[in-house]
């Protein structure tokens, strides 16, 4: 049952007067017996969710009374959060991320007074999201998100004069979303005839969502005299559009052959992995 907290500020009390209150409930109730106030707060128990009517009566030290004021004041009950069901998610409609909340009016549902606050954190901010009114038995509610970092939500019913009750809270994580692995379409390997550089481009179509930091790899496995064969792994970063992945290579010159062959691998956004062999005359 709600509590009535009630403070009368003025006039402020001099020794010997006091106040004489008593309160009925609107529109037709009775009337409380009187009792004695000061200034200091007080408060009023076992009563219902209705409006009020407070009197007041400023007594003198002499005794006597200054006509009554009345005040009015409204207590508002518990909100019953099981009449309505939330669930909540994060979807992708085009390129932009929602916050979806979705809602169910059980039987017997009733709205707040004052609606629905939807308080969320997203890349650690706080927003308070305010809905007037569920509109139809079930429905869902999107809110715009800068990306698809996870969520943090709570939903208040508003029961008016900052009084609110939480009836959901959830940690929403980023949707799944289907990737296409990149495909490599053809690798070749070439030496430019002006500086003696060798160099390996691999011919690609890129992967859904764009893979920018691919992994590759490549070694030298043509038979060598002495000496290691040149090796690498490393992420090069390439544009969300790139058809290619072109990157220079040092061969191991003590080659027994006349060509140098190398064999790697290109690793996507999407862990799929291709591999390749390339050659190249080394003259």
């Amino acid at each position: 049952m709600p509590n009535a907290t009630i403070t009368i500020p003025q006039p402020v009390l001099t020794a010997g007067q006091y106040f004489k209150t008593r309160y009925r409930q609107l529109p037709s109730g009775g009337w409380s017996g009187y009792t004695n106030r000061t200034n200091a707060t007080f408060t009023i128990t076992g009563l219902s969710a209705a409006q009020y009517q407070l009197e007041v009566v400023l007594v003198k030290a002499n005794g006597t009374e200054c006509p009554p004021i009345y005040k009015t004041f409204t207590l508002i009950g518990d909100y019953d959060c099981s009449k309505v069901t939330f669930s909540a998610r994060m979807i992708k409609v085009g390129s932009v991320y929602n916050l979806e909340v979705l809602y169910t009016k059980n039987a017997g549902y009733v709205a707040p007074p004052c609606g629905w606050q939807i308080v969320y954190v997203h890349n650690s901010t706080t927003y308070n999201y305010t809905i007037t009114s569920l509109v139809s038995a079930s429905g869902s509610i999107k809110i715009p998100l800068s990306n698809n970092n996870g969520v943090w939500v709570r939903i208040y019913s508003d029961m008016c004069s900052g009084k609110r009750k939480q009836c959901y809270e959830a940690d929403v994580t980023k949707p799944y979303e289907p990737c296409t692995n990149m495909t490599l379409v053809s690798a070749l390997m070439t030496k430019n005839p002006s500086t003696g550089l060798f160099f390996i481009t691999l011919n690609i179509v890129q992967s859904a969502p764009p893979t920018t930091t691919p992994m590759v790899y490549y070694k030298q496995t043509n038979p060598l005299g002495s000496g290691v064969a040149d090796e690498k792994l490393f992420t090069p970063t390439i544009s969300s559009t790139a058809t290619s992945v072109t990157f220079q290579v040092t061969p191991n010159t003590s080659a027994i052959s006349e060509v140098f062959t190398y064999t790697g691998y290109i690793r996507d956004a999407c862990t799929g992995m291709f591999t390749y062999t390339v050659s190249c005359g080394r003259f």
